[in-house]
């Protein structure tokens, strides 16, 4: 959603109603808020992943390296 954002899909897509083609998609709005949000959310799933992985693989490292 942030690289939609910062590629500003809304003018880049075709319009979603082809009679109104000024009525923009509303999910693909641009702006520095909407920006910051998808960066944060982007940030907060990454960190969950890396916490899940290091769990996941500490579960498998033999009891002799662990300290």
């Amino acid at each position: 959603a942030a690289a939609g954002t910062t590629l500003d899909l809304a003018n880049l897509m075709p319009p979603w109603d082809p009679k109104n083609p000024t009525d923009l998609d509303p999910l693909w709005e641009a702006t520095a808020t909407q920006w910051g949000i998808n960066i944060f959310v982007l940030l907060v799933i990454g960190a969950v992943c890396a916490v899940a992985v290091a769990r996941l693989l500490r579960r498998h490292e033999p009891e002799v390296m662990r300290k």
